[in-house]
C-alpha cells in the first residue's frame, strides 16, 4: 500500500452570502456585476463578484459568480468552489471538498486547484453558468426573492521574506567550520550541560539569566526532523540540525516557575537560548510569529510561558495563557521545509507541522 500523502497546506475562507431583492438586482444591473465583498486570505486581497444576469450574452436566464485576485504580481496556486442553497431539498447544491487519505486527492470534483492570475479588471475565475434556466423553471434556488450562495477559497500562504544575512563576527563560521561561536563567548559544554549559574554572554544583564545546571535541549518538528529551532539575528527560525551550532541549544527552564501548571495540569516552562539569553516569546494572535525577548527570572510574564501537551513521541507546544494557539512551522512549499522556515502559532489541526520534540542534546536523538 502506498504511503499516505499529507494534504497541501492552505489558509481557507468559507462564507455564506445572501442576495436579497434578486429580481430588482437582475433588472437594474443587466450584465453588470456586483462586488459582494472583499477580504484578505493568505496575504492576498480577493473579491467575490456576482452577476444576476450572467455574463453570457447568448443565455437569457443564468447567474455567474467569480473570485478575483486583486493585489498579486504573479499567479497564486489556490482552490475555489461555489455552491447554491437548494430550497427544495434544504441542502447545498454540491459538497465541499474533503481530503481523501486513501487516494491522496480532494474528494469533490467541484473544487478547482488552479494558478489564479492577478486581476486586470477582467481576469476572474469561477462559474459562468452557475445557475442556468433553473431560476425560471422551478425557482428551487430562490425563496422570497432571495438567492443564497456559499463559497470556499483555499490559498497557499504568501511566502515570507528570506531570513536576513548572517551577522559578521556573530554567526560566522569559526576555524572548525561551525556556526554559533560569537567572539568572546564561553561555549564550553560539560556532558551536554551548561555550567552552573551559566549566563549567556550576549544577555543584557547576567543577573537575569543565571540558571541552575540542566541539559541544553534541541527543539524540532515532526514535519522536518532534519531541522532545529534556532535564534538568528533576533528571529526564531528552523535551521539544518547541527549540535555544534550553539544557537540551536535551548534551556528548558521549569525551575523559575516553582512547579506551576496550566489549567489542564501541564507544567509551565520557558525556552531560553543558550547563547543570547533570550526566551521564546509567544505572539499576541494567530498566525503571528514566535519571537525573542530578554529573559528576566525576576519578571516572568505570560509572554514567555509555554506548556507541552502530554503524549508519547511528538507533542503540541502551546501558549500557556492561550492554549488554543500552538507552535507551528510554516513556509511549507511542495512538502519541503528550508533553512529559515518561520515559526508561528495557529489553532490546533493535528498535523506534523504542529508536532514537536524537546530533547536533551546528550540523549540518543538524531541531530
Amino acid at each position: 500500500m502506498a504511503p499516505e500523502t499529507e494534504p497541501p497546506i492552505f489558509i481557507s475562507r468559507s462564507k455564506t452570502l445572501e442576495i436579497t431583492d434578486f429580481s430588482i438586482l437582475k433588472s437594474i444591473h443587466n450584465k453588470n456585476g456586483i462586488e459582494l465583498e472583499r477580504f484578505t486570505v493568505g496575504g492576498y486581497d480577493w473579491a467575490i463578484e456576482f452577476y444576476p444576469q450572467g455574463i453570457n450574452e447568448s443565455i437569457s436566464d443564468c447567474v455567474s459568480v467569480f473570485v478575483k485576485l486583486l493585489n498579486a504580481t504573479k499567479p497564486e496556486q489556490s482552490m475555489y468552489s461555489f455552491c447554491l442553497w437548494d430550497w427544495s431539498t434544504s441542502k447545498w447544491s454540491s459538497p465541499f471538498c474533503l481530503w481523501d487519505w486513501s487516494t491522496s486527492k480532494w474528494s469533490s470534483s467541484t473544487i478547482n486547484f488552479v494558478p489564479i492570475s492577478p486581476s486586470d479588471g477582467k481576469t476572474r475565475w469561477g462559474y459562468e453558468n452557475c445557475v442556468n434556466n433553473s431560476l425560471s423553471d422551478d425557482n428551487r434556488y430562490l425563496k422570497d426573492d432571495m438567492f443564497r450562495l456559499r463559497y470556499i477559497l483555499l490559498v497557499t500562504p504568501r511566502l515570507p521574506a528570506l531570513a536576513p544575512a548572517l551577522k559578521p563576527d556573530v554567526d560566522k563560521l569559526d576555524d572548525n567550520g561551525n556556526h554559533g561561536n560569537p567572539s568572546g563567548a564561553d561555549i564550553s559544554f560539560h556532558n551536554g550541560f551548561h555550567t552552573d549559574s551559566y549566563a549567556p554572554p550576549n544577555a543584557p544583564s547576567n543577573q537575569y539569566t543565571k540558571l541552575p545546571r540542566q541539559p541544553t535541549v534541541r527543539i524540532y518538528c515532526e514535519a522536518a526532523q532534519n531541522l532545529s529551532i534556532t535564534a538568528r539575528n533576533g528571529t526564531v527560525v528552523l535551521a539544518p540540525a547541527d549540535s555544534n551550532d550553539h544557537y540551536q541549544h535551548w534551556i528548558k527552564d521549569m525551575n523559575s516557575f516553582n512547579e506551576a501548571k496550566d489549567p489542564d495540569g501541564f507544567p509551565i516552562f520557558a525556552l531560553v537560548n543558550r547563547v543570547t539569553g533570550e526566551a521564546l516569546k509567544n505572539p499576541a494572535g494567530e498566525n503571528q510569529k514566535v519571537s525573542l525577548v530578554p529573559y528576566d527570572q525576576n519578571c516572568l510574564d505570560n509572554s514567555v510561558k509555554w506548556t507541552e501537551v502530554a503524549s508519547t513521541g511528538f507533542r503540541a507546544i502551546r501558549i500557556t495563557s492561550t492554549p488554543t494557539l500552538n507552535m507551528t512551522a510554516i513556509d511549507k512549499y511542495a512538502g519541503i521545509f528550508n533553512d529559515g522556515t518561520k515559526i508561528v502559532v495557529q489553532r490546533w489541526n493535528d498535523t506534523p507541522i504542529q508536532h514537536w520534540k524537546i530533547v536533551p542534546y546528550n540523549s540518543n536523538v538524531p541531530y
